[in-house]
């Protein structure tokens, strides 16, 4: 799991350790085992999606550099308040980020499994997707 990016330790003090939020995404891991998804093609789509995360990160961090960090380091400031108002930025954009890659995961999510069911399924399936709450809606 760790090497295909799944979970990343800290080093904390020499010694790799994982966050208390790494727990709930190793019960979401084995949610999916036990709900019959093969271990060898999790982690290869966790791979991939590592991959692809990364390069969309980098991309993020490009633009937050441009964006953010250069008309920050332009201003008359100390290099500790540059310093404050750099992290200050990136504390508050961060949740705001995450919030919408989410959302917009999910809502792509969604609609893929819409499409596929309306493909694939049966009418009852169809009719079981569409009574659930949330269900193909953002």
């Amino acid at each position: 799991v760790v090497r295909a990016g799944v979970l990343v330790p800290r080093l904390v003090d020499g010694e790799e350790r994982f966050a208390p939020a790494d727990v709930e995404l190793v019960r979401g891991g084995l949610a999916l085992l036990e709900a019959g998804f093969p271990l060898a093609d999790l982690l290869s789509l966790a791979g991939r999606h590592d991959a692809a995360t990364h390069a969309i990160a980098e991309d993020a961090v490009r633009l937050f550099d441009l964006h953010v960090r250069e008309p920050l380091r332009a201003q008359a400031l100390s290099d500790d308040e540059r310093a404050e108002r750099l992290v200050a930025a990136f504390r508050s954009l961060l949740p705001t980020i995450t919030t919408l890659v989410a959302h917009h995961f999910r809502r792509v999510l969604l609609e893929v499994a819409q499409e596929h069911l309306e493909q694939v399924g049966e009418a009852t399936e169809l009719a079981a997707a569409s009574a659930e709450p949330g269900w193909g809606a953002a």
